[in-house]
């Protein structure tokens, strides 16, 4: 149970931090002109950052939810066992 709680609450933390990144990146914003021509390359490696942040928080998410889940899921199975 203490695992399970502590596992939750550094996903959470991790989440968290996920939260707080920055996909523009430190000179970029997003009502800039263009006008030096690498506004290409900016926007790939924003896309880059953003893809890569989703993906990180959507595994972080589906492990949270994994472990939230984990004891109902582990205490019917138990009782099945004990039943048969």
């Amino acid at each position: 149970c203490q695992l399970n709680q502590h596992l939750k609450d550094g996903l959470c933390q991790q989440l968290l931090k996920l939260d707080e990144v920055s996909i523009f990146g430190p000179d970029a914003s997003p009502a800039r002109g263009e006008e030096t021509g690498d506004g290409d390359m900016e926007q790939q490696d924003e896309k880059q950052r953003f893809s890569s942040v989703l993906l990180t928080a959507r595994l972080l998410a589906k492990f949270l939810g994994f472990v939230s889940f984990l004891p109902y899921q582990t205490s019917e199975m138990l009782q099945s066992l004990c039943g048969a």
